[in-house]
């Protein structure tokens, strides 16, 4: 899967869901990507064992939503990643 496609099923939801408008464009970086602030151009093909990092956001009714996740683009974390993971938990 692509970055732009992943933005597509997310805004997809947002209209899907009732959402007027984006709060703001959608950063979906995978990879190398993930590193740079306010990359908008989701461009990428995501591969296993990466991160994608989400930062999304929707307005209803005048009131917008921010929301930003980093997953493991195959859905399972590594090692290395779920140590991280679990360390910025317990923060």
């Amino acid at each position: 899967m692509f970055e732009y496609e992943l933005q597509a099923v997310i805004e997809y939801c947002y209209t899907r869901n009732g959402c007027e408008f984006y709060g703001f464009p959608s950063i979906i970086g995978s990879g190398p990507n993930t590193l740079s602030y306010h990359y908008e151009a989701n461009r990428r093909q995501m591969h296993c064992g990466e991160l994608v990092v989400m930062d999304i956001g929707a307005e209803y009714h005048g009131y917008s939503a921010d929301l930003m996740r980093t997953i493991p683009v195959n859905g399972k974390y590594s090692s290395a990643q779920k140590e991280i993971y679990e360390l910025v938990l317990s923060a």
